[in-house]
């Protein structure tokens, strides 16, 4: 996709179905966070079309189209930073995985799409290691800049074996709003398996389907957010990968959040207990 637009998507891209049904069409929307600048207003702004479907088999809602990432991600606008209500809620999940896990100098936590680096630098004030996977050149630079160690790319297999080879691992590696931006899902999770110690956590948030259904929250479609999830593709993935959910959680931030953290599938994890079947 590295010199096209854009590209139609046929099949779901957690099960692999093509029992897609549309169900919400916004027609032909220009892209978000891209403000006209006046000297620009005569120029031609790139739209793509804005269709949610559903997959009848796996019950993922999706994008029909899939706008190249190179377009959308590489010079970014929203730094996660000037939200008060996300600091503190980072600042709370950095408390809890820290108290939780036991985190200590010696662990490492991975952010992927770690923006300004916000959640890593309440990480960084509890004394773990931390790194920064950002595209966005201008972000990863405004990161490193404020010692937030950051690398400059995609999150792919060649910075997943970075981490594994050069940093040893990590023991915490989360997804705070990207997950539902991610095309190549099953790549992504693939990857966090290789780079995560084999008694390590992977934490993702993403909106949640159900706030999105209940209250009418249209405005939370745009071209970066490809995917909207329930839990039930959430766990499937993971476990198509090995892995499995050991506890879920909901926040209210965003208009409503679910956290899902992960672990490997090893038989030390064996006996432990999640409480997916709760919120099922």
């Amino acid at each position: 996709m590295t010199d096209e637009k854009s590209k139609k998507i046929l099949s779901c891209r957690i099960c692999k179905g093509n029992n897609l049904l549309p169900y919400l069409d916004l027609g032909i929307t220009p892209l978000a966070n891209g403000l006209v600048k006046p000297e620009n207003i005569n120029k031609n702004e790139l739209k793509f079309p804005l269709i949610v479907c559903y997959c009848k088999d796996c019950s993922l809602s999706q994008l029909s189209v899939v706008v190249n990432p190179e377009i959308l991600f590489r010079d970014y606008f929203y730094m996660s930073s000037i939200s008060n209500t996300f600091k503190v809620h980072c600042n709370s999940i950095a408390t809890n995985l820290t108290e939780t896990l036991q985190l200590d100098e010696n662990d490492l936590v991975v952010d992927i799409a770690s923006n300004d680096g916000c959640l890593l630098q309440e990480f960084k004030k509890m004394k773990t290691k931390i790194l920064g996977i950002e595209p966005a050149v201008n972000l990863a630079s405004l990161a490193n800049s404020n010692d937030i160690e950051t690398l400059n790319t995609f999150w792919n297999e060649e910075s997943a074996n970075k981490i594994l080879q050069e940093y040893g691992g990590a023991k915490v590696i989360t997804a705070f709003n990207v997950f539902a931006h991610v095309d190549d899902v099953h790549g992504f999770v693939k990857n966090v398996k290789t780079a995560l110690n084999d008694d390590g956590m992977f934490v993702i948030q993403v909106p949640y389907m159900i706030d999105f259904l209940e209250k009418h929250e249209f405005d939370t479609v745009y071209h970066e957010h490809l995917s909207y999830f329930l839990l039930k593709p959430l766990q499937y993935i993971l476990e198509q990968h090995d892995m499995k959910v050991a506890k879920v959680k909901k926040h209210s931030i965003h208009g409503g959040t679910i956290e899902i953290r992960a672990i490997k599938n090893t038989p030390e994890n064996k006996n432990i207990k999640s409480n997916i079947d709760d919120l099922l």
